[in-house]
């Protein structure tokens, strides 16, 4: 199996590299799934001379197979997430070929084991633009009940907040787990996510490989993860 893997690893490199366009793979830790059979890809490709612009192959994805994305460390979530939730969809709404055990996973370079692993993502719902989870909960209270729900934001100048408070990258883990203790009061802990839709993509599975650390212990994620434009979010009169 490692040989396998390390041949799909080269697969990737020379199926997505050409002149102009190129996919790098987002380099993270942390992450145990490292072997998945039945698989097809799709690539989202960083443009070298079009910045802007993102192109996606889609081409020998099967619908009945577990999903590999391969998706370039240096795109930004706003270009990113938009393709996301359109495979999704493609994926969910075909029932003809629908196989409930596929699952949806982004690849990622391990440094930890200097080779592919897998994140799973099948159950997340990519809530874009003009969304955010402290509005979210604000609106819909009967949701929460016997749910400590934390709003956790990842900024676009690196910054994090915890339920609007602020915290260093490094104390956040503990962070979580001593908000959760003191304040739960015997109700589950669920973090709800939130990236700036101009972090990178690199950035985003830094963030989150970060925040999976925390689970466990009657602390949850949500499936629910907000990308959002600042500018589109209400004024609170607070800060995020």
């Amino acid at each position: 199996m490692k040989k396998l893997i390390l041949l799909f690893l080269v697969i990737i490199s020379l199926a997505a590299c050409s002149k102009n366009k190129s996919v790098l793979l987002p380099e993270a830790t942390l992450v145990d799934k490292t072997e998945i059979t039945d698989i097809s890809s799709a690539y989202l490709f960083y443009n070298l001379e079009e910045k802007d612009t993102v192109e996606l192959n889609r081409k020998n994805l099967i619908i009945s197979t577990n999903w590999i994305f391969n998706i370039d460390k240096r795109l930004k979530l706003y270009q990113v997430i938009p393709s996301i939730k359109m495979l999704q969809k493609k994926k969910d709404s075909n029932e003809m070929h629908k196989n409930e055990n596929a699952r949806n996973f982004f690849s990622v370079n391990n440094t930890d084991i200097k080779n592919l692993s897998f994140i799973d993502f099948t159950k997340t719902e990519f809530i874009f633009d003009d969304g955010f989870s402290k509005f979210y909960i604000d609106d819909n209270p009967e949701e929460f009940k016997g749910i400590f729900p934390i709003t956790v934001n990842f900024k676009k100048d690196g910054t994090i907040t915890l339920n609007q408070t602020p915290s260093d990258r490094d104390e956040l883990v503990d962070f979580i787990k001593e908000f959760s203790s003191a304040s739960a009061m015997g109700r589950t802990t669920v973090l709800y996510l939130n990236f700036d839709k101009h972090l990178t993509y690199q950035e985003y599975i830094t963030d989150l490989t970060l925040v999976k650390t925390a689970i466990g212990n009657s602390i949850n994620l949500s499936p629910m993860q907000f990308i959002y434009d600042e500018d589109k979010l209400p004024d609170c009169g607070c800060t995020l």
